[in-house]
């Protein structure tokens, strides 16, 4: 701890390191901080770190400075020297990501490194903590009051113009390299890991918008496929469901979904259109105009029928 205060502080405004330590379990924290009050008592913003005050009491931490600095420029220097990788995770500091440059610190100390594995187990185990159920239905509440329907409706009328969306796909490529591609293409997704992403995704709707969409990207790809890949696509698509056992709450909601359902008659004119064609795999009502389309591909009239 410096034991004067440097001259160049003329203006009476400071610059400075500070490290805060608590004194239960030793765990420090590193951070900077600008003030005209040398005493002004502040401890350090980590989030975990102000977990930790809320646990332990302000009465647990001690706190000295480490350094000044003439600027914010140098301060912000001096910040990604005391605070780097190799401190956090020799020294369990309450530090979740190295300094440097505030909330540009993650892409400055991060882009193009990998990290360790107790790095990666810190940052996550940090985010956990801070997203609880509580803080999660907070967050929705704010978006949901945020995005009013006025606001929804001006954002639907953005023009995505070429430039807009040439400057989008750069960026998107600069963001997925190939070697990021093959880690993500790597990762075994294990059954822990797709429950938490049904979690998610539940009670989640999809917009009659994005349906569409999805609906007419969807044709658009099954109609540039080959005769052979359509009977792929096929082949599993029929054992896909097979044999998955559904729970007893959604047969019954399948069950409450269905009752009362009546085919409209516009729907038995269609069907009255359609005639039944197999490829052998899959049954298919398909349209009177379209049968010639189907019997160049290899299907034939009638269904098929799996021999037990």
């Amino acid at each position: 701890m410096p034991q004067e205060i440097p001259a160049f502080f003329s203006e009476k405004f400071y610059h400075l390191i500070y490290e805060t330590v608590c004194t239960v379990n030793g765990r420090p924290y590193r951070g900077r901080h600008s003030t005209s009050d040398l005493n002004d008592g502040y401890p350090g913003s980590g989030t975990e770190f102000k977990r930790a005050l809320k646990e332990f009491g302000r009465k647990n931490f001690k706190t000295e400075i480490l350094c000044f600095c003439r600027d914010k420029i140098e301060l912000s220097r001096m910040e990604g020297v005391f605070v780097t990788w190799e401190w956090i995770r020799e020294n369990n500091a309450y530090n979740l990501v190295p300094g440097g440059y505030g909330k540009e610190a993650i892409l400055i100390n991060v882009k193009g490194k990998k990290l360790h594995q107790d790095d990666k187990e810190k940052i996550r185990g940090g985010m956990i903590k801070y997203w609880t159920p509580e803080k999660q239905q907070e967050m929705s509440r704010k978006m949901s009051k945020s995005w009013t329907p006025e606001r929804r409706k001006a954002q639907s009328k953005q023009v995505w113009t070429p430039e807009r969306r040439q400057k989008l796909s750069q960026k998107m490529t600069q963001l997925w390299t190939p070697e990021r591609r093959q880690e993500q293409s790597e990762q075994v997704w294990t059954l822990e890991r797709r429950q938490q992403m049904s979690d998610r995704r539940k009670g989640s709707k999809t917009s009659n918008i994005t349906k569409k969409k999805q609906s007419e990207k969807a044709k658009e790809r099954f109609n540039k496929m080959t005769s052979e890949e359509r009977k792929q696509l096929n082949t599993w698509s029929k054992y896909k469901l097979k044999g998955i056992p559904r729970s007893a709450e959604t047969k019954e909601k399948l069950r409450l979904a269905n009752i009362g359902k009546t085919i409209s008659t516009e729907t038995r004119v269609k069907l009255s259109n359609r005639i039944w064609m197999n490829n052998s795999i899959t049954n298919k009502r398909v349209k009177k105009e379209d049968v010639e389309k189907y019997l160049v591909l290899g299907w034939i009239f009638g269904q098929h029928r799996n021999k037990k």
